[in-house]
């Protein structure tokens, strides 16, 4: 590997391109349900709550149960839209100062036990950075990691948070957002320019900064150039059907991701996410 990574930072923005068939709303109850990924709900959780006291007629009910679980619910069409970290179709502390006194403490490595866009962030940065890993093993929402009695699988980014504050020596990758409500010490690591950065939101913001997004929006940094650059930096996606039959759950969907892509944008950073960069936001409406 040719970098040293002790932690990851997954940072959260929502890119959204949709054809609905719409029709005036009704002022009846309109009821959404979603599910997928566990590391933007915190973010969700606030939007939903947020729009539900602007438009009283639409209740949204958003599981996390991962992104796997959420595209499967989508395929199958259980859910009426669903999120995902994972577009649809390491070893030595990164803290480089001289002098530094370390503990001597066995590493526990804890991942997650679930299918995971998380892990897809993770590991698909892993891959870049690293032709053992990428040959090894390699990227996805489920990989083969590593046979060690040194691994703890947790489910869902909560479970990971809770596992690390419970075992000493403990080394693990969750979304900088549940780092910070938990207050777990966050790992500085090496980017592509060789400096040694802070996962912030300004750094999140510094990797995003040199994205160029194709026609569907599905745009991967898994090692983002830029020296202030934080190196593990991701979209996420809501995932809508083209069509639906309910006229009136339609426009319901569209006011909702309309909401979240203004309003829920303003929340977005004290709660420890990237807001939309506002080239993204106009591309999401077309």
């Amino acid at each position: 590997m040719r970098r040293r990574h002790s932690g990851s930072m997954l940072l959260l923005v929502m890119l959204c391109s949709l054809c609905l068939a719409a029709s005036d709303a009704a002022a009846e109850m309109v009821k959404l349900k979603g599910s997928g990924a566990s590391f933007p709900f915190p973010l969700y959780g606030r939007w939903f709550k947020d729009y539900g006291k602007v438009n009283k007629h639409v209740q949204v009910d958003y599981q996390a149960k991962g992104s796997g679980a959420g595209i499967k619910d989508f395929v199958h069409k259980t859910v009426d839209f669903a999120a995902s970290d994972a577009a649809m179709s390491d070893a030595d502390i990164a803290k480089a100062n001289p002098g530094a006194t370390l503990p001597d403490t066995a590493i526990t490595v804890v991942r997650r036990a679930d299918s995971s866009g998380t892990t897809f962030v993770f590991t698909q940065h892993l891959s870049a950075v690293s032709e053992a890993w990428k040959n090894g093993p390699g990227a996805g929402t489920t990989v083969k990691w590593p046979s060690t009695d040194k691994m703890v699988a947790s489910p869902k980014n909560d479970g990971v948070a809770a596992t690390l504050k419970q075992t000493p020596g403990a080394l693990g990758y969750i979304e900088y957002g549940f780092a910070k409500i938990a207050k777990l010490p966050m790992a500085w690591l090496e980017n592509k320019a060789g400096m040694f950065v802070e996962p912030t939101l300004e750094s999140g913001q510094a990797a995003l900064a040199g994205v160029t997004l194709p026609a569907d929006l599905r745009a991967w940094l898994p090692d983002p150039d830029g020296a202030a650059a934080y190196p593990i930096v991701s979209y996420t996606w809501m995932l809508f059907y083209k069509q639906y039959s309910d006229a009136k759950m339609a426009e319901a969907i569209r006011e909702m991701v309309k909401y979240c892509l203004t309003e829920g944008q303003k929340v977005s950073g004290e709660m420890g996410y990237i807001p939309l960069p506002s080239q993204v936001v106009d591309e999401s409406f077309q």
